[in-house]
């Protein structure tokens, strides 16, 4: 929807306020009702839609809460408005009472949702919209929660398991640019007053801080040239992005994950939507936007098209190759049993499972085995120090 810049006059006090509405009168109208102030003057704004986004948990948590007030017997309406009062973020204020606002001149609560919430959580968005037709908005909002949790704790596990390898690594890097830049100087002016020659090993290491010392202009430029322009084709190349991702998804170990991860969202996601009455079609369309990996997502993608022609969904994801063979024989039974639902739910599990099999091993074998890369490192540096200090005092 188009945004427009709205005049308001409250009292004697004039300001503007940026207004998302499908025309002109709704916007003022919209305005009036929002900030309880009279439009004197209205203009279509240029700008880009503003970019709500709340904290992951926040955002959980406002759905529990109200999960809660709704199951206590209160309309949705004043639930939302309970929240908007009560809420310390000005933010999530502003968004419940345009909700509010739009559904008070016969918006839906779906549609009344801002623009770019509606493109990052569509299946939240499409649920709302399910819920309200049936009625069933409780139930809903309680698989939205489910959904959000799954979400934030598979993401949570990846950032948790790599955190800690990043931090060792970045650490080893700072400390070899410190010694190689501070202390190995200082070696090398004693072995200059008393004639004596480096160890090789000493001298490359040296050699590498000087380098860096002297061109760390040039190689910083470098770097931030070669970043940008990499980051820059990856954003408007959807050939190099999709490269990127198929690759992504050959790396031991990180690979697998990354394919557990994207199916266990996908499919529960698709469980949720299938169980909400929604068309296979349009719940696979929906679903397909939880997979960040391009690869994957062109495999559902194409799986689509042949459900569109008439094939079955166990058959178009055994042509599309989106899922094992274990998990196409598991949703042929279902489709024959007219029981996909409980099919999908145990694939769930099944991914979940392996999700956090895979984060163990990940937390369990790579850490050890990176302390010990980074252990051999540090001795490598310690003998560059030490070798050339005893050399020097055994030739005194």
């Amino acid at each position: 929807m188009p945004i427009y810049n709205v005049l308001l006059k409250k009292k004697e006090k004039k300001f503007s306020k940026n207004i998302e509405a499908k025309d002109k009168q709704e916007a003022m109208n919209l305005a009036e009702i929002l900030y309880n102030a009279y439009p004197i003057k209205i203009k279509k704004a240029f700008i880009l839609h503003k970019a709500y986004k709340l904290n992951a948990g926040y955002e959980l948590s406002i759905f529990k809460e109200l999960h809660i007030l709704l199951s206590c017997g209160i309309d949705l309406t004043s639930a939302m408005n309970e929240i908007a009062n009560n809420t310390k973020s000005t933010l999530l204020k502003d968004i419940m009472l345009d909700i509010i606002a739009k559904s008070n001149i016969g918006y839906s609560i779906s549609s009344s949702l801002p623009h770019s919430y509606k493109k990052r959580r569509s299946i939240v968005v499409y649920l709302l919209e399910v819920a309200e037709k049936s009625g069933q908005i409780t139930k809903t909002i309680n698989d939205i929660i489910e959904y959000l949790e799954e979400s934030n704790n598979g993401l949570k596990g990846i950032k948790k398991a790599l955190s800690y390898p990043i931090f060792l690594s970045l650490f080893s890097i700072t400390a070899m640019f410190f010694i190689s830049i501070y202390v190995f100087p200082q070696i090398e002016n004693i072995f200059s007053s008393f004639n004596q020659e480096m160890p090789i090993y000493t001298r490359v290491i040296l050699d590498a801080g000087k380098f860096i010392q002297n061109f760390y202009i040039p190689i910083i430029f470098s770097i931030l040239i070669t970043t940008f322009t990499l980051t820059a084709l990856y954003i408007s190349s959807y050939k190099v992005k999709y490269l990127v991702h198929k690759n992504i998804l050959k790396i031991p170990t990180f690979g697998s994950l990354i394919y557990i991860n994207s199916m266990y969202r996908f499919i529960f996601a698709l469980h949720i939507l299938l169980n909400s009455k929604i068309s296979t079609i349009k719940a696979i369309r929906i679903a397909s936007k939880t997979i960040t990996n391009e690869h994957l997502k062109r495999k559902v993608l194409n799986s689509l098209s042949l459900i569109e022609n008439g094939n079955t969904l166990a058959s178009s994801f055994r042509q599309a190759e989106v899922l094992k063979n274990t998990f196409i024989r598991l949703l042929l039974a279902g489709e024959k049993e007219d029981n996909l639902d409980n099919v999908l739910l145990n694939i769930t599990k099944s991914f979940k499972k392996d999700y956090k099999e895979k984060l163990f091993f990940v937390s369990v074998f790579l850490e050890p085995i990176l302390l010990i890369i980074i252990a051999i490192f540090i001795l490598v540096l310690a003998l560059s120090t030490f070798l050339p200090i005893w050399s020097l005092s055994a030739n005194i």
